[in-house]
């Protein structure tokens, strides 16, 4: 950031950050249940409780997708490759 949070805004981002905390427990408690029940492809049990899984769980109809992290890269190198020293930092007080 160029400049430092206010504290307000610090506080918020702090609410934010544990009201995710939360939202991603669930999802990660959620996705072990998948796992672990994988034999009953039709539901999984959570928290006691049978939730449906759909039938395209983890498809989707977006067209093609990247297969590679530089995908769609602007580099002009004739290998594009994820390498820190192709990088350089740009501090706002340089």
């Amino acid at each position: 950031m160029y400049t430092n949070v206010t504290p307000a805004a610090k506080v918020r981002m702090q609410d934010l950050a544990k009201e995710a905390r939360v939202l991603a427990r669930d999802q990660m408690e959620f996705m072990i249940a998948v796992l672990r029940n994988n034999q009953h492809r039709d539901w999984t049990e959570v928290g006691g409780r049978q939730i449906p899984i759909p039938n395209d769980l983890g498809y989707h109809n977006q067209g093609y997708m990247a297969a590679a992290p530089l995908y769609g890269s602007t580099s002009l190198d004739a290998d594009p490759g994820w390498s820190p020293e192709r990088f350089t930092e740009v501090r706002p007080w340089d």
